[in-house]
This record gives C-alpha cells, sequence and structure tokens, in this order.
C-alpha cells in the first residue's frame, strides 16, 4: 500500500490480507470496504528487488499494534 505521507522519510506500507469486511448503511445507497491485515515493519525485514518488482518480507517482522484495518 503506498504511503499517504510522503517526505524524505517516504515509505511504503506492506501486509498481509486477513478477511475483508463489507459494511452497507440501512437506507443509504452507501458501502464501505475494509480490509484486515496483518502489517510488517517497513525498517527491517523488507527487501525490494528491483530488477522484478518482488518484495521479500521477513515474517518475524510485523508490526504489533491495534490498527489492523485500512479503508479501500
Amino acid at each position: 500500500m503506498k504511503g499517504s505521507c510522503y517526505d524524505d522519510n517516504e515509505r511504503d506500507y506492506y501486509g498481509m490480507l486477513k478477511e475483508f469486511v463489507r459494511l452497507k448503511y440501512l437506507g443509504n445507497k452507501c458501502k464501505l470496504f475494509m480490509f484486515k491485515c496483518n502489517w510488517y515493519n517497513t525498517k527491517r525485514g523488507i527487501k525490494v528487488h528491483r530488477s522484478n518488482g518482488l518484495v521479500e518480507i521477513k515474517h518475524t517482522s510485523r508490526l504489533l499494534g491495534n490498527e489492523d484495518f485500512v479503508l479501500s
């Protein structure tokens, strides 16, 4: 996922999709999709192979915290 704040320390976020939730509001045509992911620390454990675009993630570098969801 592309980061929303790019500066001198710009970075993207990497995660593994665990589940997704679709919310539909009653009396309204609004829908919302949320994705629950395991996020990984991009300061360590991430290696991007520029030649082929593959990203190698060290699975032990998982971030701990309460921000599991991302909005579509």
